[in-house]
């Protein structure tokens, strides 16, 4: 029944404005449902309301009708309104071709212009999107699909009225729309052939590919197939997902491309729209996330994992299933499932190629920004740069570790051949012969930079390498390395090979022992006992060696595990309750404990150990098999709350969580932040085409992760690209100190030091005022206080920033 606003028109839109001018802080409002309550899902806007949002697209109906119940065989497809009513029953169709969506949808809004009011808006279905404008009749009209997505309130006259869509719109593609009336209440709309104010589509895209905290935003699938063990080399990359256990295997897979980060996921859900259903669903896997929609066939399956993430109960054909993949969603780039079946009952699904856009598979992501609330007495900072020290000579040298103690004192080691003076004059060269025999020099400063003291530790003949220093709170030192021919740590010779030393905070040595293989981390807890990381000695090396000594030197514990080709513990450190947490690198399988790791040629482990040496939990982080990379944890460090955090560098690909990433250049660095039980709380990736060597990271009193390393090329580590000063081609320019949240990874700040020569990062240590040092090298000059030493060798150098 049609109810013409005539001389009214001007009353309600200007009653409309003052409603409009009340609403929300944009200008636009919502009016009540005939029930009393807010519509969520509808707006009306002001007549003049087109613009849109810099991250939507805005499309115009490729196609347009309303139909008759009372004309069956007329078709209205010319007509300049487009009609929605009960009595005498009048429908409508519209529908849209969506293209150039390159980002996920956070929302799809119809808008059209109603031209008679109505106190019962339609209902929104989506349709099948084959029918033709001049052609559609009632007789002929597409069948509704699913059940309706949104039903309007009252409509206005002369307004907009947009009515949210969003879940029949995840990517490009047709959407074909219908507005099926509600009440006997007729409303007009403007048809695409009035001209101006014809139907639209408004979709709005996630900024920046980045998910908006405490909204959803749908995604369609980038890839999806099904496989058939019947043609094992048959690629099925058609409008059709099958699962079916008999006579043949099918299986389907889909690829979903995601932004953000972990930490940000309230829920995730995959739906598919069931083309043919079952009496049995399909069990739900996580998959490898590198494989392609043309190539994927029976025998090129994507790996799965281990187990199912859950297993759907019946399939009702036509019907939308919707399934919970949370537990699969750590805010990666990427995701893949398969779709495997679980009894010989088939079904199929809409694949991404399906024609009717509506029914194309979606993940469904809801997100809420995790609490990143700053720690007392937290205020914005900058990382400024304060300055540094460099030393050298004749040969070479680098500084290695550095550590700091509660009154900001620093101790750092560095290497050096030659003579060298870092303040209490030259440090002498034990070495002799033709091969390199660096020293290791022991140097301490105050918190203002100033020389307290420094030892040289080498021997006749012998290459000496420090690997590490610690130091905790009371200024006890300790100092793990190795030795080619033995060498004097302060009160005679220590055997070749790797050694273990304590010494006080006066610089006195306490004990050392030799162990055999080479060590390469060390810490020290507040009670004064020694932990060290390294392996045993072997060619290759295949067993990963823990130890742990009391205050006094006595070895408590020696926990050793082996990898069935080679193993590398690099990285080493100690939580509040005594934890230990070890990382690094292994090939072939690892056995941790009762825990075996996956074969793989290169890949980083992670394992934690109890006070006593009991194995808690140890995982692999899966990698590519390709052999001939290397892929590793290089540093660890442990929050007061227990929480790890760890960085790497690694090249072909990793996975942290659900996400995958190549490398982009020589090698691309990780960070990787866990809970105290192992399981991923956020990871941040750091790789551009030029090269990444993520080094060094540690925890600052305020609750921030603090991260370095080196770099060449343009790099953005969450504030924006930084870009080293160009040089001749050496590998690594530039240095880079970057601080992130600990709760969720929100970037601080980042900076970056490089003045066109060769620099390498090698330590890092944040103080008690949260003013961070960093330690290397750096070769041909380092700008201005840093002098370039005439043979061109390389100088040690030690930077400081602010918070």
């Amino acid at each position: 029944m049609r109810r013409w606003g005539g001389g009214r028109v001007g009353l309600i839109t200007a009653l409309l404005g003052t409603a409009v001018a009340c609403g929300t802080a944009d200008g636009e409002g919502e009016l009540p449902r005939p029930d009393g309550s807010s519509s969520p899902d509808m707006r009306v806007l002001p007549e003049d309301a087109s613009p849109v949002a810099s991250n939507a697209m805005r499309f115009f109906a490729e196609a347009d009708a309303h139909v008759q119940e009372a004309k069956p065989s007329t078709n209205f497809g010319g007509a300049a309104l487009l009609e929605v009513d009960g009595s005498p029953r009048s429908e409508t169709y519209l529908r849209f071709a969506v293209a150039g969506l390159t980002r996920p949808v956070v929302s799809a809004k119809l808008r059209v212009f109603s031209t008679n009011p109505s106190s019962q808006g339609p209902a929104v279905y989506a349709t099948g999107a084959t029918w033709n404008e001049h052609g559609v009749t009632w007789a002929t009209r597409p069948a509704r699909q699913g059940p309706a997505v949104v039903t309007a309130g009252p409509v206005p006259i002369d307004t907009w009225v947009e009515l949210d869509v969003t879940p029949l719109v995840s990517g490009n593609g047709a959407v074909s729309l219908a507005l099926i009336p509600t009440g006997t209440d007729g409303a007009d709309f403007r048809s695409r052939e009035a001209g101006a104010r014809a139907p639209e589509l408004v979709v709005t895209l996630a900024s920046g590919g980045t998910p908006l905290p405490g909204g959803t935003y749908s995604v369609g699938a980038v890839a999806d197939a099904h496989t058939d063990s019947d043609y094992t080399y048959v690629n099925f990359n058609t409008h059709e997902l099958r699962v079916d256990g008999a006579p043949s295997q099918m299986e389907s897979y889909l690829r979903f491309e995601l932004p953000g980060q972990s930490g940000d996921v309230v829920s995730a859900r995959l739906r598919l729209f069931a083309l043919k259903g079952s009496v049995q669903g399909p069990s739900v896997w996580t998959t490898s996330v590198d494989w392609a929609e043309t190539a994927i066939a029976a025998d090129l399956q994507p790996i799965a994992s281990t187990s199912p993430l859950l297993q759907a109960g019946a399939v009702a054909e036509g019907k939308w299933l919707e399934l919970d993949v949370t537990a699969a969603f750590l805010g990666g780039t990427a995701v893949s499932f398969g779709l495997l079946p679980q009894g010989s009952d088939g079904m199929a699904f809409a694949s991404r190629e399906h024609p009717n856009a509506a029914w194309r598979p979606q993940l469904v992501v809801k997100t809420a920004r995790v609490a990143c609330t700053p720690a007392p007495g937290d205020s914005p900072v900058s990382g400024t740069y304060r300055g540094g020290q460099s030393w050298g000579g004749p040969g070479e040298h680098g500084a290695q570790g550095v550590a700091t103690d509660a009154q900001g004192h620093r101790v750092f080691i560095a290497y050096y051949d030659g003579s060298v003076d870092f303040g209490g004059g030259a440090l002498p060269n034990q070495g002799t012969g033709a091969i390199s025999d660096n020293d290791v020099a022991l140097v301490k400063q105050n918190a203002q930079g100033q020389h307290l003291w420094s030892k040289g530790l080498g021997a006749p003949g012998s290459s000496v390498i420090g690997a590490d220093v610690a130091m905790n709170a009371a200024g006890q030192i300790a100092l793990v390395g190795s030795s080619s021919a033995g060498v004097n740590l302060g009160a005679g010779g220590v055997a070749a090979g790797g050694f273990v030393a304590k010494y006080s905070p006066e610089g006195v040595l306490l004990w050392a022992h030799a162990v055999g293989g080479p060590l390469r981390d060390a810490a020290i807890d507040a009670g004064g006992q020694v932990f060290a990381v390294g392996e045993v000695e072997g060619s290759p090396a295949a067993t990963v060696r823990v130890l742990k000594f009391s205050a006094t030197g006595t070895l408590l514990w020696d926990q050793r595990f082996t990898a069935t080709e080679s193993v590398r513990g690099a990285a080493l450190a100690v939580g509040p309750s005594g934890e230990v947490v070890v990382g690094g690198s292994y090939s072939g399988t690892m056995t941790v404990g009762s825990t075996v790791l996956p074969g793989n040629p290169a890949a980083p482990f992670l394992l934690k150990l109890l006070p006593s040496g009991q194995v808690a939990w140890a995982r692999g982080i899966p990698a590519d098999s390709y052999p001939y990379a290397e892929r590793g944890f290089l540093d660890l460090a442990v929050a007061p709350d227990g929480a790890i955090a760890g960085v790497g560098a690694f090249s072909q690909w990793i996975r942290l969580g659900s996400e995958q990433r190549y490398s982009t250049g020589l090698y691309s660095g990780f960070l990787l932040v866990v809970e105290p039980d192992g399981s991923d709380r956020w990871w941040r990736w750091m790789g551009n085409a030029e090269g990444t060597f993520t080094r060094g990271v540690a925890f600052d009193s305020a609750g921030d992760v603090v991260v370095m390393g080196t770099f060449r090329g343009p790099l953005d580590f969450g504030g924006g690209a930084l870009t080293t000063a160009a040089n001749s081609g050496n590998p690594f320019e530039g240095l880079f100190v970057a601080k992130y949240r600990q709760a969720c990874g929100e970037h601080r700040w980042s900076q970056q030091l490089s003045h066109g020569s060769y620099v390498w990062a090698r330590g890092l240590s944040v103080a008690p005022d949260r003013s961070i040092s960093l330690t290397g090298l750096y070769v041909g000059g380092f700008g201005e206080g840093f002098p370039e030493d005439a043979d061109g060798s390389g100088r040690a150098v030690m930077l400081h920033f602010d918070p």
